[in-house]
């Protein structure tokens, strides 16, 4: 049943899969990939709120998976509960601190929360597992700008140009960063 119910919300049938899921769940009630797998499906909907006790049931059942913490973080990052996405990130990159997405994102989340010194480790692990990554580079140089060390953001704005040459945002970002070591104010 729910492999039948991520299908069905994948292609946007969120009343037949969640009737899908449902039935699944009463055959299965500890079945932690399961609870997950609907978490992220709602999310996808662009219902995370709902995802939340998805997310928990899975990691109540399976509470050292990477995934499902990282998951959840997102979940709770898109309704705006940074400080609880910190930590879910926090424990996916404990339990698996290869995970170069969950450093990036736990890196994301230092730097919404205005921490930009801690976020920049977490960029720099992520870019060593993820090398080339234009988006990273993009995040380790707008952390090291934050953080007053513009030289080095821009060696990393330079980068995401070189990996990506269409990305705008890092584009802009460079063009703010040559500014600022020019002494000139950046435009916005």
């Amino acid at each position: 049943h729910s492999n039948l119910a991520a299908v069905l919300a994948k292609s946007g049938r969120m009343p037949e899969a969640e009737t899908e899921f449902e039935a699944g769940r009463r055959l299965k009630p500890d079945d932690a990939v399961a609870r997950h797998g609907w978490g992220n499906a709602l999310t996808q909907a662009g219902r995370p709120g709902e995802a939340f006790a998805e997310f928990e049931a899975s990691l109540k059942l399976q509470p050292d998976d990477p995934v499902t913490h990282y998951d959840y973080g997102a979940a709770l990052a898109a309704t705006g509960r940074l400080a609880e996405a910190l930590g879910q990130y926090s424990e996916a990159v404990r339990l698996r601190p290869d995970y170069a997405e969950a450093q990036n994102n736990l890196g994301n989340m230092f730097l919404a929360l205005g921490h930009p010194a801690e976020a920049i480790p977490h960029y720099q692990v992520a870019l060593g597992l993820m090398p080339n990554q234009a988006g990273i580079c993009n995040n380790l140089g707008l952390a090291l700008a934050r953080a007053g060390r513009m030289q080095e953001a821009a060696a990393q704005f330079e980068a995401a140009v070189r990996f990506d040459p269409n990305n705008q945002e890092a584009r802009t970002n460079l063009a703010r960063a040559h500014s600022v070591l020019r002494g000139e104010t950046p435009k916005n």
